[in-house]
């Protein structure tokens, strides 16, 4: 990724394009002594006219499609090949450092994500809503970190979305959501925070039944893995780590087996998780700082296209 502009209320004329961009991102613009970096992005939505421009302006720049296996480096602009980490159609991440697991990310007020439906897996996101980093995924929100991903985070290309009892996002700075980590549908439940899987004394499995019981057991709310590369499940060497962020949602794990519960794309609220059994409505909001209401318009990703 080249060099981008740092946006000031002073560059409007000679930026327009890109400030055009933000308030379309963010819904609202850059005034007084704001500034956005965009070389800070994770995400960039490719429809927009000054994405398509700067793709086809920019010489040897390209998007990447990449596997869980496939190493990306800081800058490399990415998609996945297969699930929630296929995002052509709506953009691609950009490699960027990961969170590091610390305290204060445990204490998180807000986490930028994105979080795409697919439906072959968001069926597998009943009880846990997922994010992965996908720039740094997640992308969501919620999301986040160097994304190798969102829901999100979304990851390039592991089964992370799996049926369950929470909701999976990309880390995505440059998204225009937030996820309140204070507004999470388990009141009163923690944030726990890893660098990998295998950080874990026993990771609990994928399926929605494990983890809810998992989260539910131990009062998580919220878990970020901020280096996922999925070595506990494949033989992956150096490979495209990402950040998974893991929500879980309001409505109770399936009594016996993963294939229980509601998932998003069976519900009217569809990516924007605001029906009562995800319980993740009041989560979101937009803005330059994430304070401002987001106002979703239900669809095949997380928004606030309404505000």
């Amino acid at each position: 990724m080249p060099r981008l502009p740092i946006l000031t209320s002073a560059n409007r004329r000679s930026e327009s394009a890109w400030h055009a961009y933000i308030s379309r991102v963010y819904h609202q613009s850059i005034d007084g002594d704001a500034s956005v970096d965009l070389n800070t992005f994770g995400w960039f939505y490719g429809a927009e006219a000054v994405v398509q421009t700067l793709l086809r302006d920019t010489p040897c720049l390209h998007v990447c499609t990449l596997t869980v296996d496939g190493p990306a480096y800081d800058g490399t602009l990415w998609h996945g090949n297969e699930g929630p980490e296929d995002v052509h159609t709506l953009g691609f991440f950009v490699a960027r450092a990961f969170l590091e697991p610390s305290r204060s990310l445990e204490a998180c007020e807000t986490l930028e994500v994105l979080h795409v439906q697919n439906v072959d897996w968001t069926s597998a996101e009943v009880g846990v809503s997922w994010y992965a980093q996908g720039g740094s995924d997640s992308g969501v929100t919620a999301e986040l970190q160097r994304s190798r991903g969102i829901e999100l985070g979304v990851p390039c290309t592991d089964r992370v979305s799996k049926f369950g009892i929470a909701r999976r996002f990309f880390h995505a700075p440059g998204s225009g959501v937030f996820l309140s980590c204070r507004q999470l549908p388990k009141r009163g439940g923690r944030i726990v925070v890893y660098r990998k899987r295998t950080d874990f004394a026993s990771w609990p499995g994928d399926g929605g039944q494990a983890l809810s019981n998992y989260m539910d057991s131990e009062n998580i709310a919220m878990i970020v893995i901020t280096e996922a590369d999925y070595s506990n499940q494949r033989n992956v060497i150096g490979g495209n780590p990402r950040t998974e962020i893991i929500v879980r949602q309001a409505q109770p794990p399936p009594p016996s087996d993963w294939w229980g519960g509601e998932p998003e794309n069976f519900l009217p609220g569809l990516s924007c998780l605001s029906d009562t059994p995800i319980g993740l409505g009041s989560s979101f909001t937009t803005g330059l700082n994430g304070t401002a209401t987001c106002a979703c318009v239900p669809g095949t990703h997380l928004n606030c296209d309404g505000s």
